[in-house]
């Protein structure tokens, strides 16, 4: 860590603070969220590295886990769609854990955000409730509580522009019938450490 990320004079720092930056260290409105809580500096590819490979070695384990558990493996998806603040281009997946009450899913899946000079990654353990439609699918809501890394471009390599916290969001979405189903999902960040909101869609491929 630097000396000016622990002073907090780094662009995401001043950002949060409402301190002047430089023409390469201002941004949109996410970008202040780099600088949230701590406003400390990490090694951006590291921990962009490790997030991806630790969401997937995550959703494998609860995959296998899920097998020899109440849960049962459905399946796993792609999805795809847009965020706003920072305005962004999300690309990610998930699986399909069953239930673990009547009516009430576990949904991990992760997430990054690419645009806006910001990179964002989200590891989300989404639990959401169904509620089927005669005949017209599964109208769902639930929440997550998410892992967030923000990583912001200044074009400054000799700071780090990098944070790590936890998310909140609330969620709702519509599932199509089918065994394979298209999903159309939206959440909401309830606090500043999530995007504010995501327009995702996606499909599953069923295991059976």
């Amino acid at each position: 860590m630097t000396p000016s990320a622990v002073r907090g004079d780094t662009p995401a720092c001043k950002a949060v603070r409402g301190l002047p930056r430089t023409a390469g260290e201002k941004g949109s409105d996410m970008k202040k969220k780099s600088g949230i809580g701590r406003c400390a500096g990490i090694p951006g590819f590291g921990v962009l590295g490790l997030g991806i490979l630790g969401a997937a070695v995550t959703m494998l384990t609860v995959a296998g886990a899920a097998e020899a558990s109440a849960l049962t493996y459905e399946g796993w998806g792609v999805r795809g769609g847009l965020s706003s603040d920072p305005d962004q281009f999300v690309l990610g997946m998930h699986l399909e854990l069953g239930e673990m009450a009547e009516n009430l899913y576990l949904v991990p899946n992760c997430d990054i955000g690419l645009g806006d000079d910001v990179t964002v990654f989200t590891l989300n353990p989404d639990i959401v409730y169904r509620q089927p439609l005669s005949g017209a699918g599964e109208f769902y809501f639930g929440g997550t509580l998410s892992l967030v890394y923000v990583n912001v471009d200044t074009g400054d390599t000799k700071v780090d522009n990098d944070d790590t916290e936890l998310g909140i969001a609330g969620i709702v979405g519509y599932r199509l019938p089918g065994e394979n189903p298209f999903f159309f999902d939206l959440k909401v960040g309830i606090i500043d450490d999530y995007p504010d909101l995501k327009v995702m869609a996606g499909y599953t491929f069923s295991a059976r």
